[in-house]
Parts: C-alpha cells; structure tokens; sequence
C-alpha cells in the first residue's frame, strides 16, 4: 500500500522553486554565465492567482511589477562582497532591476504553477 502524504492547510502557503537566468558574461566577450537562485513564491488561490492573470493579460502590469505580490524571499543571492544577501523588499528590488532576472522569476511563477495544475488533473 502507497503512503499518501496528508494535506495540511495553512494561512499562507509559500513554496521555493529554482530560477534559471543568465547574464552577459563579463570577462568573456558575447557569452554567457549561467545562474540559478530559489525564489520563495506565494502560492496563490485560484481567485487570486486568477486576478494577478488578468492584469497581466491586459498588460497593466509588467514582471517588475509582478514580482513583488508573488515573491516573498529568495537564497543563493549574493551581495557585491559576496555575502549573502538577505531577503527585504528592498533587496528585492534591487535584484529585479538585474537585466531579464525579473522575467525569469515571473515565467518560473507561471511554470511552477501549470506544474502544480498538471499533477493534480
């Protein structure tokens, strides 16, 4: 007999996810570094989620924008020293302002979700 894992609800459910970028190389010329982080995201319920999507479809609001009401904490992220740098809005700010790093987290929200949609049907 398989073990069935029990459903727990909680107030407010977050989950981490892998998020795969890349920058233009800095030392290397026209290549690439690749990089991933873990980003926490709010796992939305449908009502919620399904509004976030409709103001994205109109196009009022862009991935910056949209990064902050599904992101809340983020690892494998360092500071100019190389320390890690802690999860604040602040800091995330500034992490989206990293040129195509706030597309990838919103595409990764998208694809975590259909993932989630597709195991359950």
């Amino acid at each position: 007999m398989t073990a069935v894992a029990v459903f727990r609800l909680i107030d407010a459910p977050t989950y981490w996810w892998p998020v795969d970028f890349r920058t233009p190389a800095a030392d290397r010329s026209g290549e690439f570094d690749e990089h991933t982080i873990e980003v926490q995201y709010r796992f939305l319920d449908d009502d919620e989620h399904r509004a976030l999507m409709d103001a994205v479809a109109a196009e009022s609001l862009k991935d910056p924008e949209f990064c902050p009401r599904v992101v809340v904490g983020f690892r494998g992220v360092e500071d100019p020293n190389g320390k890690p740098l802690a999860y604040s809005p602040e800091a995330l700010a500034t992490i989206l302002r990293v040129p195509g790093l706030a597309t990838a987290i919103a595409r990764t929200y998208f694809d975590s979700r259909a993932k989630a949609a597709e195991k359950n049907s």
